[in-house]
């Protein structure tokens, strides 16, 4: 693997272990009939990171066209949350496309700082 394969694993193993850390205590705490409300914080981690929801994010000069387009195909799509979240992974920003339904489908895409795609996933929130 190259320096940029490398950094593409990096930000991967990043998001997942951040997702996986997330949906295992989540469901410990269904499990144990605990209170689910404190195991929100996968999307409070995006939201405090958010740069725009729905349409904010639209006009954001910082956020490269690139992604700006991807964002505009979801809120087209007519899902039921988008948000874009600027997410600092070691010492590089990284920017995360975050959508959700109204059911239990989600969908993650996550880019560098150029706008390029560094991967994507569906999640079960």
């Amino acid at each position: 693997m190259n320096n940029n394969q490398d950094w593409i694993e990096i930000v991967r193993n990043f998001y997942i272990e951040e997702f996986r850390n997330h949906y295992e205590q989540a469901y410990h705490a269904y499990y144990n009939n605990l209170d689910m409300e404190r195991f929100e914080d996968i999307e409070v981690f995006f939201l405090n990171n958010c740069l725009g929801f729905e349409k904010e994010a639209i006009n954001n000069p910082e956020i490269p066209q690139s992604i700006l387009d991807v964002y505009n195909f979801y809120l087209n799509y007519g899902e039921s949350s988008c948000s874009i979240s600027k997410i600092k992974v070691r010492e590089y920003n990284t920017y995360a496309i975050r959508v959700t339904t109204d059911g239990n489908d989600g969908w993650i895409e996550i880019f560098n700082e150029r706008g390029e795609s560094l991967g994507a996933a569906r999640t079960y929130f």
